[in-house]
């Protein structure tokens, strides 16, 4: 599985979620898995947005196509943004690549950073994110079987 983190200061946050309900379409993307982000509760104009893709492949195919018609609704409402890829093997970080960790409780999410992920002397070493409905996505799914109630085990 592969991980992108988005982080970026928002200039414009009426038109960024304007914008951000819009990835809502990647959902039906293949490979897409789910998305998540919200605002940083520590440092105002902050967020965070945590997006998981069944590989690379589908990825890098997904930034050839689709992906700038969705970001296009969102130019100029943000600045100063920060991505990294992760991948993760067996649903831990591969300790390799392993530059964040993301917990989610309730409706936050909290962020640490390993020093090898900072890009500037100021850049926050962890973080604490609210959680925003509107820019979660999950794709859908079949159900690999039924699980039957009953007495039986």
């Amino acid at each position: 599985m592969l991980v992108k983190w988005f982080r970026c200061r928002v200039v414009d946050m009426t038109a960024f979620n304007a914008g951000q309900r819009r990835w809502s379409a990647v959902q039906d993307v293949p490979g897409f898995v789910s998305q998540v982000g919200g605002r940083s509760l520590r440092y105002p104009g902050l967020v965070h947005i945590l997006a998981c893709w069944d590989g690379e492949t589908v990825y890098r195919d997904f930034m050839r196509g689709g992906h700038d018609t969705l970001a296009d609704a969102q130019a100029g409402t943000y600045r100063d943004v920060h991505s990294r890829l992760f991948a993760l093997r067996g649903g831990i970080p591969d300790p390799s690549a392993a530059h964040a960790f993301a917990v989610s409780a309730g409706s936050t999410l909290e962020v640490t950073f390993l020093p090898s992920v900072l890009s500037a002397p100021d850049d926050p070493a962890a973080d604490l994110v609210e959680i925003d409905p509107d820019w979660t996505v999950i794709a859908p799914f079949e159900p690999v079987s039924e699980i039957r109630s009953g007495s039986g085990r």
